[in-house]
């Protein structure tokens, strides 16, 4: 389900810090970058990367058009299962995060390279991702987008 950014931004607002934020909104996410560039639009879309049956803590994250995706983005360029996103931890049990394009039709880059179908890259914290022709999304740890919401707020708050 997407949110708008100044959702995500009221919703976790309460937090006082970025440990506290992070224990309630422990999930990485997709922030739409209209016309490929980062917007500080209140009604930017924000796409959680979480299973939908938040019970399941394990397995893929699945990404697609399709309404039984885990994420759905609504674009016909979309693949009904574009790819997958899983997370690993590495030897001191730092939270990885992988993606993996299906074998989409329209194919997915990472910060402007093609990738392989069945390939598993890591993405980082502000990678960016382009899912088809159309849509460019920006991807954020929780820790990240803390961040960035902190200072999306101070900007709302100065206009």
């Amino acid at each position: 389900m997407a949110l708008t950014l100044e959702k995500l931004a009221a919703a976790t607002a309460s937090a006082s810090s970025q440990e506290e934020f992070v224990r309630k909104w422990p999930f990485p996410v997709l922030v739409e970058e209209p016309d490929g560039k980062e917007s500080q639009d209140p009604g930017i879309k924000v796409y959680p990367v979480h299973p939908r049956d938040r019970s399941r803590n394990d397995g893929p994250v699945s990404l697609g058009r399709k309404q039984h995706q885990d994420v759905v983005i609504n674009d016909g360029m979309i693949s009904s299962l574009h790819a997958h996103f899983t997370l690993e931890f590495d030897e001191g049990d730092e939270r990885m995060f992988f993606y993996e394009d299906q074998g989409s039709s329209n194919g997915s880059w990472l910060n402007g390279e093609k990738l392989e179908h069945k390939h598993k890259v890591q993405v980082n914290n502000k990678d960016s991702l382009r899912l088809g022709p159309n849509v460019s999304v920006k991807f954020y740890t929780a820790g990240g987008i803390y961040l960035f919401l902190k200072f999306f707020r101070r900007n709302q708050s100065k206009g």
